[in-house]
């Protein structure tokens, strides 16, 4: 039996779950517009309609995550976005911009934790940690000539994501000086945030169990990093475990084939894994709250270069086969589809494809989140035919008006394992050309 009762092709999935960090469909033609208004304005030295320009483009990518309040007649316009647990507020007139984000509430100032936020502060780009009354704050306020739309954006992303780590993190530190302070709570279900918690620990626990068996260094390093990938996009964390997981990146990249630190880099990864598994679960779904989409891909990858990376990769699950270990293949594959879900802008049809991947390569995770229409049966460990055929029928439908002659030919994947699908099915997305 699985984690959960595995109940195979009844009910119907959920619509609002949503993966990733980013909003990945392409903006219409009005939004895009906007878009495209907000840089020109802003280069005409209309900077305050720039702004605006740009902000009501993100309302309409992300609705109510943005509100906007324009008086007439009035010279000064301001805006509130919500993202994870945290509020942006701000202003803008044609003079200046400002932004602010309360992280955490002091219950006693003191030397030590202001001698942190001071520390931290070396580290932002476009804002700053300060004091306002009794609350920690991310804050900026900036010339509007100075701070180009397209900075104003990172702006507005950093202090978002940054707030939601800060406030875990200053309150971790300094539990008797400052309390974390949740303006914008979109709770998950206990159902949903219990399943992301139950599966973070499997799947760090599978790591562990894969790199012990496996002698190849670099193998070891793609088995954790994929792991990584389908954290960050499946589960998709907040707040201080997105800096933890995050974290685990950075450390890979200090890997130098001329040093020959591959040994010692997969043990410092694994070592940030264990921390993570160790964590009580309580700690772990604080970073479990609803995120909505407000900072989107404004350009994803053509679909050419997404096939073209993919070509390139899959001699890593041709390299598992070659020594037989048909489960490291299968982990390859996820390491691909992953690196290529949370690093990159995915293509729309993308997006749709590798959802159905990802059911059938997590079927029970799917449905701890609500999906009902299982892809693969964890008991038979039988893939469920005629309804993948049916998903990735429906896509290309979907898809077909806009790309003429596209096609997935279902007959070439395999179904006798979840590896031999997993290479049959990445084949086949590279099989794929779809004009830029």
């Amino acid at each position: 039996m699985g984690i959960f009762s595995n109940i195979f092709g009844k009910g119907s999935d959920p619509s609002e779950v949503r993966f990733g960090r980013c909003a990945m469909r392409r903006a219409g033609e009005e939004q895009s517009q906007l878009l495209a208004d907000s840089g020109m304005l802003y280069n005409d030295g209309d900077y305050k309609d720039g702004y605006l320009s740009f902000l009501k483009f993100l309302k309409m990518a992300s609705g109510e995550a943005v509100e906007l309040d324009v008086p007439e007649g009035s010279d000064v316009f301001t805006f509130k976005i919500r993202h994870g647990s945290k509020e942006i507020v701000g202003s803008v007139n044609g003079d200046e911009v400002t932004a602010e984000c309360v992280v955490a509430t002091c219950v006693k100032p003191d030397v030590a934790l202001m001698r942190y936020l001071l520390a931290q502060n070396s580290d932002m780009l476009y804002s700053k940690f300060g004091l306002s009354g009794e609350n920690v704050v991310l804050c900026q306020r900036c010339p509007v000539k100075d701070m180009s739309v397209s900075s104003f954006q990172d702006m507005l992303s950093e202090i978002s994501i940054t707030a939601n780590s800060a406030g875990e993190h200053t309150e971790a530190e300094f539990p008797e000086l400052a309390v974390c302070r949740h303006s914008n709570v979109m709770e998950l279900s206990r159902q949903e945030v219990d399943t992301k918690v139950t599966f973070l620990k499997a799947w760090i626990n599978d790591t562990f169990r894969l790199v012990e068996t496996t002698e190849v260094e670099n193998l070891k390093s793609y088995i954790i990093l994929g792991t990584v990938f389908k954290i960050l996009y499946l589960i998709s964390p907040e707040g201080a475990l997105l800096s933890i997981v995050k974290g685990i990146l950075d450390i890979y990249s200090e890997y130098a084939p001329e040093a020959n630190n591959n040994i010692e880099i997969n043990y410092r990864m694994l070592s940030v894994m264990e921390d993570i598994v160790a964590m009580p679960n309580h700690e772990l779904a604080k970073s479990m709250y609803r995120t909505y989409s407000v900072f989107p891909e404004l350009n994803y990858r053509s679909f050419m270069e997404l096939t073209d990376s993919i070509s390139s990769l899959l001699k890593l699950p041709a390299q598992c086969v070659e020594i037989r270990r048909p489960d490291l293949a299968k982990v390859m594959c996820e390491y691909i589809v992953g690196g290529q879900s949370s690093r990159f802008g995915l293509h729309p049809l993308a997006y749709d494809l590798f959802l159905v991947f990802w059911r059938a390569m997590e079927s029970e995770f799917f449905y701890g989140l609500g999906f009902r229409n299982m892809l693969y049966n964890e008991t038979s460990g039988t893939l469920a035919v005629e309804r993948i055929v049916t998903e990735i029928d429906g896509v290309v439908s979907q898809y077909a008006t806009s790309y003429p002659g596209l096609a997935f030919d279902t007959s070439n994947l395999s179904y006798g394992s979840l590896d031999s699908f997993a290479c049959s099915f990445l084949v086949e997305i590279k099989n794929i050309h779809i004009p830029d």
